[in-house]
């Protein structure tokens, strides 16, 4: 099953709607917040599963801070990661994971790609689709679970190709 992870768009809802675009394999899409209304609007009739969880800019948004679930067997903690203060250290989310056994942790808010495996734990910042610190280019994550079997990747989005002026 591939999931798709997406954060702080910030406004660039044709960013949103590229990287549905790049992957119509992707079973659910997971947004992280800072950009709530750019994703559900281009959710909006895509029939796929979603999962969203509102930011520090998502003002006025009805989704939660806060989303654990399942996929599978595999459990899942997403949150957007301000209150947990994930920019100067990320102990708090993590110790904060740990009680909850999960194997999972998505958080946003740094716009910095981020994966870690530590204490049985995949631990994944997708970066940001509207304003990335680190790369100079988007990304977003990709997770591929097969079975038992747990695979986090980044992905660079790619400008959308240049059309050529017709003669």
């Amino acid at each position: 099953m591939r999931i798709v992870v997406m954060s702080d768009s910030h406004g660039r809802i044709d960013r949103v709607r590229q990287v549905i675009a790049q992957q119509p394999d992707a079973e659910l899409f997971i947004f992280l917040g800072d950009g709530t209304r750019d994703f559900h609007a281009a959710m909006r009739g895509i029939p796929k599963e979603d999962w969203c969880v509102c930011g520090n800019s998502d003002f006025g948004s009805d989704d939660e801070y806060i989303l654990i679930s399942y996929v599978k067997d595999v459990k899942f903690y997403c949150t957007h990661g301000h209150q947990w203060g994930v920019k100067y250290d990320m102990t708090e989310l993590l110790d904060e994971a740990k009680k909850k056994e999960i194997n999972v942790l998505l958080f946003g808010h740094t716009h910095q790609a981020y994966y870690e495996y530590r204490d049985g734990i995949h631990i994944m910042n997708p970066g940001s689709l509207g304003s990335p610190r680190g790369p100079i280019y988007p990304t977003y994550g990709v997770i591929d679970i097969h079975g038992k079997s747990v695979v986090c990747t980044h992905l660079r989005l790619d400008d959308p190709p240049k059309q050529e002026p017709m003669e």
